[in-house]
């Protein structure tokens, strides 16, 4: 059985800085749903910032966004890439299908224009016909009756886009939403401040910087990317820290070959959806 929420609730208006919006209030049994839906200036997705205190028992809590679109497939963000499920229910897989795991979006798209549901920490989706589908809470017993009781906030988005998902920039705007750029107020600074910095920047669209850390043996830095996109292509990373050489190495952080270095500069080759990870001493 299932049950819509379309019981009464309270709204408010709501203007915070460069955000407006309003805040929704529903009451679902003993529990409370509260949902601040946001438009904020420059970013082009509509922001759900989402309180709920759950008192039920056996039930599942979900968002539902029908579409109109003709769609077939829609593509679930996975770590270090992506892939297509139906969302037709034509053979017993594909029923099975009811809901799948995915990371940070799931998209879906005609040949101009697509819808992605982004997240910041659920990862149940579901996908049928042309609805985009989301589980906010499970009821948990574990590891003690009541452990859904109380969630922590969390935030869903809303995010329409011309093309698909690699066009639309689907992945970029999924990243903004789980690591928000962090300002912090200092003191007095001596020397200058350039108009821009990073660590690591990468040429190449598509390709995405997930982890810099230090290699495991203590020796260099270690700099591990991936292709989102599907497509081959010729990547040149720019490293703003001296180096001495650089190498492509296995995921064990092994070198395998060694990369010519020019300038601050390396470049390589990516295959579609490859993992690279290149080291630099």
């Amino acid at each position: 059985n299932k049950w819509e929420l379309d019981d009464e609730a309270t709204f408010t208006k709501i203007v915070d800085g460069v955000r407006a919006g309003f805040e929704i209030v529903k009451r679902y049994g003993n529990s409370t749903i509260t949902q601040k839906v946001f438009l904020t200036e420059g970013i082009e997705r509509i922001d759900f910032v989402t309180d709920i205190s759950w008192k039920e028992r056996k039930q599942l809590l979900k968002v539902h966004f029908p579409l109109d679109m003709l769609v077939d497939k829609a593509t679930y963000d996975i770590q270090f890439g992506n892939l297509e499920r139906s969302t037709h229910k034509n053979t017993s897989w594909d029923s099975a299908r009811f809901e799948c795991a995915g990371q940070k979006w799931v998209d879906m798209a005609e040949n101009d224009y697509g819808v992605a549901l982004l997240n910041d920490c659920k990862y149940g989706f579901g996908a049928e016909e042309n609805e985009l589908s989301m589980t906010l809470v499970k009821s948990g017993s574990f590891p003690y009756d009541g452990a859904s009781d109380v969630v922590p906030q969390f935030v869903y988005s809303i995010y329409p886009h011309r093309g698909n998902f690699a066009s639309g920039n689907v992945i970029e705007q999924a990243y903004l939403l789980n690591r928000p750029l962090i300002a912090r107020q200092i003191g007095e600074q001596k020397g200058g401040l350039a108009d821009n910095f990073s660590f690591v920047s990468c040429n190449a669209d598509g390709v995405y910087l997930e982890t810099v850390k230090q290699a495991d043996d203590g020796n260099g830095i270690v700099l591990r990317m991936y292709e989102g996109y599907k497509e081959r292509k010729t990547v040149t990373l720019t490293i703003n820290s001296p180096f001495k050489k650089a190498y492509l190495c296995d995921l064990l952080e092994n070198d395998q070959t060694e990369l010519t270095a020019k300038g601050n500069k390396v470049s390589f080759e990516i295959k579609p959806y490859e993992i690279i990870t290149v080291k630099v001493l």
